[in-house]
This record gives C-alpha cells, structure tokens and sequence, in this order.
C-alpha cells in the first residue's frame, strides 16, 4: 500500500466485503436447494391418485423408478422395527406395492433370474443410503437411520 492510496484500498476492502456476503447467500442458497430436491424425491415417490395423468398404456411400456420404492421400503423397515433383510422387504413390498408393478418390473432380468423390480429395489436402497435414510451394513440387513424415522414420520404425517 503507498501512501495516500488509502480510498483504492477501502474500495478493494468494500469489494471483498461484498464478494464475501454474496459467498454466503449462494451457500445459503445450495443449502435451500438441496432441501427441495430431497423433498422432490420424497413426494415423487408417492402413489399416484386416481387424478394421476398417467395412463395404463404407459406404465405397462417403462418400469417403475426406484424413487417409487422410497416411501414404502422406508415404511415397510419401520413396521419392522427399523431392520430387514431385503427378502423380508420384498415380501412386504409384494403386499403394498405389488398391485403397482407393472409388466416390465415383473419381467425377469436375464442376469440373475429375478424380476427386475428387485433390481430397482437395490437402486433404491442405494439412493437411501446416501440420502441418509439407511444406514449400510456389511450383513445385507437394511436399517433406517434417525433421519430415515424422521422421514417415515413426516410423510405418515402428511397423509
């Protein structure tokens, strides 16, 4: 700094002031937006009503998104108790969600011999996982996480 350049710093001083604020708001904002799109998965997760603008031709064409198997597996682990194996899970699952299923979830996938529902069930354990919702053990047993209660009783909540 020379001297007699005191008001270029202030200004400089001014423009890192704002740099910074403006720094924060976007955090704040990422933050925001990572809310609404987990609040987007949950609510996409849920069954459409009989207002749903899906028709029976198309839901027999594509299979069903693991994003459809959130709600009711984290449901389903918390009518267990919090724990289940993913054979247990799928039998629960056949029960709730079976009528759901359309022709190409039940189809089986030529790699394992099971229907590719199953699959999607896993994409949607591992989405869960990282979402926090379960927790990922080496025994295969699935295990909802406090955050995954708070999930299961926020949309128990909303219905």
């Amino acid at each position: 700094m020379r001297a007699g350049q005191y008001e270029a710093v202030q200004r400089w001083m001014e423009v890192g002031k704002n740099v910074s604020d403006f720094a924060g708001r976007l955090d704040a904002f990422a933050e925001e937006w990572k809310r609404l799109v987990k609040a987007t998965r949950i609510a996409g997760a849920k069954k459409p009503g009989p207002s749903s603008e899906r028709s029976a031709a198309a839901s027999r064409k594509k299979a069903t998104p693991a994003s459809r198997f959130y709600e009711p597996a984290i449901r389903a682990l918390a009518g267990r108790g919090g724990e289940a194996t993913p054979e247990q899970l799928i039998q629960d699952l056949e029960t709730s969600v079976g009528a759901e299923l359309n022709d190409a979830d039940r189809k089986t996938a030529p790699r394992r011999g099971l229907p590719r529902w199953h699959a999607t069930l896993g994409r949607a354990y591992r989405d869960s996982v990282r979402e926090g919702w379960l927790e990922k053990r080496r025994d295969g047993v699935w295990k909802i996480t406090e955050k995954g209660k708070q999930v299961a009783a926020a949309r128990r909540g909303a219905r």
